[in-house]
């Protein structure tokens, strides 16, 4: 278990915190699978240097790759993006 962050470096913890966070939310709106997986890939490199802690990690993840998930909307646009790209008609339509 990793010890709470403490003097100069907690600052910054929170801004990677909060830097994080509003990657995931932009990649969220855009709808970029690309952009998703690499905050939830920084979000993993700050866990791996101890710049987050379990907690926040959890949070971009579910951010990123839980959204990508379980979020309707998101799903309904990939859908349409892949049908497009094979020259089909969505399914259900």
């Amino acid at each position: 278990m990793t010890p709470p962050r403490e003097g100069k470096g907690e600052g910054m913890a929170k801004d990677i915190l909060e830097q994080l966070k509003g990657e995931a939310l932009y990649a969220q709106r855009s709808f970029s699978r690309e952009l998703l997986y690499q905050t939830h890939g920084k979000a993993q490199m700050a866990r791996q240097l101890e710049a987050l802690t379990q907690p926040e990690f959890m949070a971009i993840s579910h951010m990123t790759v839980h959204f990508m998930n379980t979020d309707r909307e998101y799903i309904r646009h990939q859908n349409k993006e892949y049908f497009a790209m094979c020259g089909r008609k969505e399914e259900g339509t």
